[in-house]
């Protein structure tokens, strides 16, 4: 895959990969998060959307 797209692709990734980290700590310092489970779901659904731009920008057609 040597297209210019390639590269935004990969930060694209990149970001989703730091929503679901950021969601890891969330949960795991669940006592020092006030609103952890506004947090987490938003940081979720943020990955899922990340993630499914960045599988629609690699399809063919």
């Amino acid at each position: 895959m040597n297209s210019p797209i390639f590269q935004y692709i990969v930060i694209i990734s990149v970001s989703g990969v730091l929503s679901v980290l950021l969601t890891i700590y969330a949960f795991v310092k669940k006592e020092l998060i006030s609103s952890r489970k506004t947090f987490i779901i938003m940081s979720v659904l943020s990955a899922i959307y990340i993630f499914g731009h960045a599988l629609e920008l690699s399809a063919a057609s």
